[in-house]
């Protein structure tokens, strides 16, 4: 049998298919999956492949392709560079028969996801499939030998870096009644394209808490994305490194250490001996946790916490943390909820707004407000429910503080409880492997083409909320007969009106840098989201170019995700200058001479 699903997205679209399960047969047997044939006619596989082209030979580019004897542990998704995708599915003769395949399509927005990297057909065989070169391979460490250790990438400390095409397996294999923590020393892989290290598909760390690599990860880490601290909820932790066929500059690899812990350590806050019983609310609940624990950063960077028993579920309780931060230009406090399972939850999972019990938590975040004269307000913000796969990141204001409540009716055996992170952050979570930082300046970022060509720079926390009351620069310096280009791939801030007025909305300008702050022209000034279909972009022909980002003290939303490129004037004789046309896939060009160019991308 041969099915063709043809895939034809609008123009401004891309198609994007999740693959969410795969099993075209046999038992796993790589070599088999490397090296069977792909004609329809003598193949001896099923063949599962997504391609760019209605026709079978190489006048397209192939994305994706899988046979059988292959086992895929995770969701797989790839996104088109154009408007049509073609997924062909063929079977053979043969008796070696699965259950097939599952998968989910969309058409989006060219500017709400970076395509997928076509397979390279000069690494691919003749067949279509990886060749022999892919590496596999599985590390055990486990408790029966080694309380704690060293682990790392492959080639960590070599400048080659890791190897490319590869997938490395890293179990931590405890005993009953132990729980398995690593703690990454460095990390820095590839950057995620899309921004996002859940929905990228280049290199990347996937983390089961399970013995295997099965279902969905309950994290991803990517580029410099990553949890510093890593516990399991059972006695064993899976990591899952793949590598793409790409190779950039600054690609280390990773490096930490493992331990081995009883179930209940050092993170787990026990009932003060002397508390017992205490009054809340005119009733009496016991405490599992400290009614009001103070963490500063001068004691503490970072750490994970959860409520008592965690994930064997919970007592009736009542738990407080405050988290106070250093009060200069840079310090944050973020704390991010990995996990939150309590009765009587919420169908939303991201907010508390239609939570039927009080069960919940709250966390409470402290504002001076501008229209009050310096007042200071705290705002809360309730959760019902966070799945481990889509947690939830909170940042403070200015003001370094965040409060977390965990408050419970009744003790539960089934729901899981808490898990959290806390951290204090000198780089407001800015995204940007090639980034510097003038911490005298605060939220002050700078990026050179002299270390550079391109890369990603982000609003504060992205891809969660930005917090309010901030201002934030970022600096491009070029070289001479450069022009800076900057793409939004993500744009999403808060505005009132179609307008960005200042004081009624979260903005974005950007100017040469010898012009005053604050005197951008309004055609600079961008907020809201851009139209269907298209994205925002500066173009400047100058050797420095400043973008500045304002939130205010009212609401915030994910931000923006940015894409710098320093592109060399093919002409550098011409004295030109730039504008911006701030929605639209067209920017204009002006020469001294009076003459119009349109440049079309």
């Amino acid at each position: 049998m041969t099915c063709n699903y043809h895939f034809r997205a609008l123009a401004g679209e891309r198609v994007r298919i999740d693959f969410e399960a795969i099993d075209l047969g046999g038992a796993e047997n790589r070599s088999a999956c490397l090296n069977g044939g792909s004609s329809s006619g003598s193949s001896d596989q099923d063949r599962l492949t997504v391609a760019d082209s209605e026709r079978d030979d190489a006048s397209g580019s192939l994305y994706f392709s899988f046979s059988s004897y292959c086992r895929f542990d995770s969701k797989v998704q790839t996104v088109s560079q154009e408007a049509y995708f073609r997924v062909k599915f063929v079977s053979n003769a043969d008796s070696v028969i699965g259950q097939g395949f599952s998968a989910r399509y969309g058409f989006v927005a060219r500017h709400k996801l970076q395509a997928t990297r076509p397979l390279d057909r000069d690494v691919l065989s003749a067949n279509g499939i990886l060749p022999n070169k892919v590496i596999e391979h599985t590390i055990e460490f486990r408790s029966s030998q080694s309380k704690q250790g060293v682990f790392s990438s492959v080639n960590y400390s070599e400048s080659k870096g890791y190897p490319r095409l590869a997938k490395f397996t890293y179990r931590f294999i405890g005993r009953p009644g132990e729980m398995a923590h690593i703690r990454f020393i460095d990390f820095r892989l590839d950057g995620p394209v899309t921004g996002s290290c859940s929905s990228d598909q280049g290199d990347r760390v996937l983390v089961y808490y399970s013995s295997s690599a099965l279902g969905n990860p309950n994290a991803v880490f990517c580029g410099t994305q990553y949890s510093e601290s890593v516990y399991s909820t059972g006695p064993h932790l899976t990591l899952v490194f793949h590598t793409d066929d790409r190779l950039t500059l600054g690609e280390r690899g990773f490096n930490g250490n493992y331990y081995f812990t009883e179930r209940v350590d050092k993170h787990e806050l026990d009932t003060p001996k002397d508390q017992g019983m205490v009054a809340t609310d005119s009733k009496q609940v016991t405490l599992g946790c400290s009614a009001n624990r103070e963490i500063r950063s001068d004691e503490s960077s970072s750490g994970v916490l959860h409520s008592p028993n965690y994930p064997d579920g919970y007592q009736q309780l009542h738990c407080s943390w405050t988290f106070l931060g250093r009060a200069n230009k840079t310090e944050r406090v973020v704390l991010e909820i990995q996990e939150l399972d309590v009765e009587s939850r919420t169908t939303d999972i991201s907010t508390a707004l239609e939570c039927t019990s009080k069960d919940q938590v709250t966390i409470t975040k402290y504002i001076e407000m501008q229209m009050s004269g310096g007042k200071v307000d705290a705002v809360d913000k309730p959760f019902c429910e966070v799945r481990s796969s889509r947690p939830v990141r909170i940042m403070s204001t200015r003001i370094p503080k965040l409060k977390l409540s965990f408050y419970t009716e009744k003790a539960s055996k089934v729901r899981r409880g808490l898990r959290f992170k806390y951290s204090f952050v000198q780089d407001f979570g800015i995204l940007g492997e090639h980034k510097m930082q003038n911490q005298s300046l605060g939220c002050h970022f700078e990026f050179h083409s002299n270390r550079a060509s391109s890369g990603n720079f982000s609003s504060p926390n992205y891809p969660y909320a930005y917090p309010e009351q901030l201002t934030c620069t970022y600096i491009f310096r070029a070289r001479p007969h450069e022009i800076t280009r900057i793409e939004f791939t993500n744009f999403d801030t808060e505005t009132s009106r179609r307008a960005c007025i200042p004081d009624e909305s979260d903005f974005v300008t950007a100017d040469d840098c010898s012009r005053p702050i604050g005197l951008a022209s309004s055609q600079n000034v961008l907020c809201g989201r851009p139209e269907r279909g298209k994205a925002f972009v500066y173009k400047f022909q100058a050797t420095c170019v400043r973008v500045v980002f304002v939130s205010n003290d009212r609401y915030n939303s994910p931000g923006f995700l940015g894409v710098y490129y320093f592109d060399r004037l093919s002409n550098p004789a011409l004295n030109r200058r730039m504008h911006v046309d701030r929605l639209t896939n067209l920017a204009y060009l002006q020469t001294t001479f009076d003459e119009l160019i349109v440049f079309i991308f």
